[in-house]
């Protein structure tokens, strides 16, 4: 998987990394830093995918064959939108973790 804050030009910041799917929340660990712990945490609730595209101009050097989505800001997550490039089968993963979180009413109810 790789990550990268946005705005960002077109064909800077992207990491590789490995993403981790939690209760709550996806964490992502970068996998070359000098940090032990994860270098984003994304709030389940907050994230808002806004849209998919294919790799553009020198991304496809290194994002080939990926589908790169675009996460909204979420207030949770300090407010900072990001974009994943993921394969077509990690891609199907994140959208049923998505797509499984239990509803808000049930969110409401264990406060």
């Amino acid at each position: 998987v790789l990550l990268r804050p946005i705005p960002a030009p077109e064909d800077r910041g992207w990491r590789h990394g490995s993403v981790h799917y939690g209760e709550n929340s996806l964490v992502y660990y970068r996998l070359v830093t000098f940090w032990w712990g994860p270098t984003v945490r994304l709030i389940r609730s907050s994230i808002s995918v806004v849209g998919q595209r294919q790799p553009r101009g020198t991304e496809r050097e290194i994002l080939d064959g990926l589908v790169i989505v675009e996460l909204a800001p979420g207030a949770d997550d300090g407010g900072r939108g990001y974009e994943l490039g993921l394969t077509r089968d990690a891609l199907t993963a994140f959208q049923s973790w998505l797509e499984s979180a239990p509803p808000e009413r049930a969110r409401r109810a264990e406060r």
